[in-house]
C-alpha cells in the first residue's frame, strides 16, 4: 500500500512586507521631494561630520526614514547594527530603556573600521547614533536619565577596543 505524501512545501517562501516598508526609501538618494534636505545630508556624509539633529514634522512625512538612510549611507550594512540604536520612545518611554539598552549601548567602544569597510566608500565616522522615535512621549525621568547618558559617555569613542 501507497502512503499518501503530503504536498511540498517551498523551502523559501516570499517575505510579506508591508507596503510602506516596501517602497520605503534605503537610500538618501531615494528620499523624493527634498532636494534641499538631501543636498545637506549629503554634504553631511561626504564630510563625515554630522551635527546634531532634531527631526520635527507630522506623522508619515519621513524623519525616520530619513534618519535610517542617513545613518546607512555613513556606516554602510557592515557597522549599522553596532553603531546605531533604534527605539520607539512612545513604546520604550521609561527610565528603565534608558538605564539598559541605551546606557549599554553608550558604553560600547566603537574600535576602527576595517579596511574593507572603509574602501566600500562609507565615512564611519567615529561616533554612534541613537534615533528616539518620538521622544517626546519620553517620562520626565527617562529624559533626565538620557541626559546624564549623554554627558557621562560622550567622549567613549576615545577608548580603545576592538571593533564588533
Amino acid at each position: 500500500m501507497l502512503a499518501a505524501s503530503a504536498p511540498a512545501v517551498p523551502q523559501h517562501a516570499p517575505k510579506v512586507l508591508p507596503w510602506v516598508e516596501k517602497y520605503r526609501p534605503k537610500t538618501v538618494d531615494d528620499i523624493a521631494h527634498q532636494e534641499e534636505v538631501v543636498a545637506t545630508l549629503k554634504g553631511s556624509i561626504k564630510s563625515g561630520n554630522m551635527p546634531h539633529l532634531l527631526m520635527y514634522g507630522p506623522p508619515g512625512t519621513g524623519k525616520t526614514t530619513t534618519a535610517l538612510a542617513l545613518c546607512r549611507a555613513l556606516y554602510g550594512p557592515d557597522l549599522f547594527k553596532a553603531r546605531v540604536l533604534e527605539l520607539n520612545a512612545s513604546d520604550e518611554r521609561g527610565i528603565a530603556v534608558v538605564r539598559t539598552k541605551v546606557k549599554n549601548f553608550a558604553q560600547r567602544a566603537i574600535g576602527t573600521p576595517s579596511a574593507a569597510t572603509l574602501a566600500s566608500g562609507h565615512s564611519c565616522p567615529p561616533f554612534k547614533i541613537i534615533i528616539l522615535d518620538e521622544a517626546d512621549s519620553m517620562t520626565k525621568d527617562a529624559q533626565t536619565a538620557l541626559r546624564r547618558t549623554m554627558e557621562a559617555y560622550s567622549k567613549v569613542r576615545g577608548r580603545r577596543a576592538s571593533c564588533c
